[in-house]
């Protein structure tokens, strides 16, 4: 079977959909399909993080194999509270145009289907005999809410609707009146569990780096919406009570607010933003943390962060936001969103209660073995049928 997987975000920038869709890609390829991925890049690529091999430049992937359609670069676009890289660029509407009318496959895999750009021409225009829509998004909007009814139809007569979550399902329902099949984002669970070892030089050979040190992680965009700002207020307020031993804050990934934030708390003691890790330094970076902090205050249809982290048999605490609570099922790890002092809370007893820590890592590893990208490829693959 010859799949084709539209990404709706540019690969020049981290993210769970685009992660998502290399994921998947190698799982059909390991199901013997022939592969092609549908990307925007500021340039053509030979290899995309997560696919150790060059990626083929070709029209026809043979089974088990993958290839890379090249659509153009991306413009940025605000929407839900953030920014996203689509292919609104009009050099990639007019090539996904003509790679559309032209290129014919078994299936195509599209994801966020009502993203301007090549999502879209795919939903409208692919000759595939099967077309499959993902959605991820949660949340709602203006020009959501118009494309839903503009595009509700097409969106009917595809072969399957899947949505990575309940949210993200009444999502779709409430904008376009469909109903999507609930699926979940997969992660590599035998890739995480094989990557570890040292903490990596960008970290350790920096000059306030101390061997040994015990850290709890943030992993995420750091925007208004991901509540990087919460947790960093929650932990200067621990880190003022002498009681408390309080392990360093690492921070890793970028976006609007990192300029800003660096200014004014780079200095501070314990506080060490990291930027962006390439995935394996990530992972390893993840399996050495006392604790994951996800203090996002809304908008997440998913808690991807979380399973990752989970695949690590890292203990993980998040926000009481609907995304994140069909991923953590263990409630008192929660705490209350857009709220410094119950992060603090709730941060504090897993730090200073070692047992209560392990009882979480536990639970955290074992959640995490529910949501391998293998069983997710296979749920499609038996709804292509």
């Amino acid at each position: 079977m010859l799949i084709d997987l539209v990404c709706p975000y540019s690969f020049d920038v981290p993210g769970g959909v685009q992660r998502q869709v290399v994921l998947l890609a190698k799982a059909y390829a390991k199901l013997g399909h022939g592969v092609r991925i549908w990307g925007i890049s500021k340039r053509r690529l030979s290899n995309i993080e997560g696919i150790e091999e060059d990626l083929l430049i070709t029209e026809s992937p043979d089974a088990g194999e993958i290839s890379y359609v090249h659509l153009g670069p991306s413009i940025s676009f605000k929407s839900n509270g953030s920014v996203a890289p689509i292919g609104l660029h009009p050099s990639s509407m007019v090539k996904a145009f003509y790679e559309l009318v032209s290129l014919k496959s078994d299936v195509t895999h599209i994801h966020e289907p009502l993203v301007p750009g090549p999502p879209l021409e795919s939903l409208l225009m692919a000759k595939s005999k099967k077309k499959v829509c993902t959605f991820h998004r949660m949340g709602v909007d203006p020009l959501y809410k118009v494309e839903g009814r503009l595009f509700g139809h097409f969106l009917k007569e595809s072969h399957l609707l899947a949505a990575v979550s309940e949210s993200a399902k009444e999502t779709i329902f409430e904008i376009a009146g469909v109903e999507a099949q609930v699926a979940f984002n997969g992660v590599d669970l035998e890739r995480f569990g094989r990557i570890g070892g040292e903490i990596p030089d960008s970290i350790s050979k920096r000059p306030d780096f101390s061997p040994g040190s015990e850290y709890v992680l943030f992993i995420g965009r750091h925007e208004k919406r991901k509540g990087l700002q919460i947790l960093i207020e929650s932990y200067l307020e621990l880190l003022g009570n002498p009681e408390i031993s309080l392990p360093e804050l690492w921070i890793s990934g970028l976006g609007p607010l990192t300029k800003d934030l660096e200014e004014q708390f780079g200095k501070v003691k314990g506080i060490k933003f990291i930027g962006m890790l390439p995935m394996d330094d990530l992972i390893t970076v993840l399996k050495g943390a006392k604790l994951l902090v996800a203090p996002s205050l809304g908008g997440e249809s998913f808690g991807l962060v979380l399973i990752e982290a989970m695949a690590c048999s890292t203990p993980v605490i998040c926000s009481d936001i609907p995304g994140y609570r069909e991923v953590m099922d263990y409630p008192e790890a929660l705490f209350k969103p857009n709220d410094p002092k119950d992060l603090g809370r709730v941060m504090v007893q897993y730090l200073v209660n070692e047992a209560k820590r392990l009882e979480l890592k536990a639970n955290c590893t074992r959640r995490a073995q529910q949501f391998g990208i293998m069983e997710l490829a296979k749920w499609y693959e038996d709804r292509f049928e």
